[in-house]
């Protein structure tokens, strides 16, 4: 965590916790993970790569808490389990705890990232084995995992078709939610989402969705290597929402 947001949290949280305590406010919240022991390219930082140990101890205060797990846009669940990118580790790591605690959750893939046969990704026959589960939702997160902003009308349309049509022919389980790339989206992408005929998104704006929250612009809240137990808690509860004001994604 850089020094700003050490001191940010040292400021806000007991603001936010207080803010919670008054009025704590209903809603969906959507966990954000990608890898679990795996080595993520170009996380300087070492953020985004969870220890299985430190994995398996937030999950098991998930499961012994009151939150209801469930799927993505599930109307009776307040907390969704998620992994971007496709790292084999969700397979070999998360999964066999999820399994055994019960608790659903989706990975969004790259398909790219799985089509190039490199070992720290997933390939077909583990996305395979993953969506035979009915605990496990397989979503799309580009093919090339470029920032879908930055694309032209076609290219857009080809980026989100193509991983949509490629993951729902190698599961064979229709694919109707996705993660924005780099957390990119403008008006423009969430109507193409939408045209591509997806029916849930997730960009990486921190926080919690309640009512009214357009499903195609689904906030989450980023869980990092550096979270304490207290910390994963914490986040839980909502004392960290005060990170929207960071992660703003502007629709």
């Amino acid at each position: 965590m850089s020094a700003r947001m050490t001191l940010a949290a040292s400021v806000l949280t007991p603001l936010w916790r207080w803010r919670g305590a008054i009025a704590p406010p209903a809603g969906q919240r959507v966990l954000m993970y990608h890898a679990i022991g795996s080595t993520v390219p170009g996380d300087v930082q070492g953020r985004y790569s969870i220890a299985p140990a430190q994995f398996a101890a937030q999950m098991e205060c998930l499961a012994a808490s009151r939150c209801r797990v469930g799927g993505l846009g599930q109307t009776d669940a307040d907390t969704v389990i998620t992994f971007d990118d496709g790292y084999r580790d969700n397979l070999t790591q998360a999964y066999p705890v999820l399994k055994r605690l019960g608790l659903a959750f989706t990975i969004f893939a790259a398909t790219g990232f799985v089509r190039s046969g490199a070992a720290l990704y997933l390939n077909s026959t583990d996305l395979c084995a993953l969506a035979a589960d009915t605990l496990v939702t397989i979503g799309a997160h580009g093919d090339s995992h470029t920032r879908l902003t930055t694309l032209s009308g076609p290219a857009l349309r080809e980026e989100l078709s193509a991983s949509k049509k490629w993951l729902e022919d190698a599961t064979g389980k229709a694919v109707t939610t996705m993660s924005y790339p780099h957390g990119a989206v403008d008006a423009r992408v969430r109507d193409a989402v939408r045209a591509a005929g997806y029916r849930a998104a997730c960009c990486s704006e921190f926080g919690l969705n309640q009512a009214g929250r357009n499903p195609l612009v689904m906030a989450r809240t980023d869980i990092w290597s550096t979270d304490s137990t207290a910390i994963f808690n914490a986040k839980l509860a909502g004392e960290w929402d005060w990170m929207r004001f960071f992660t703003r994604c502007g629709l």
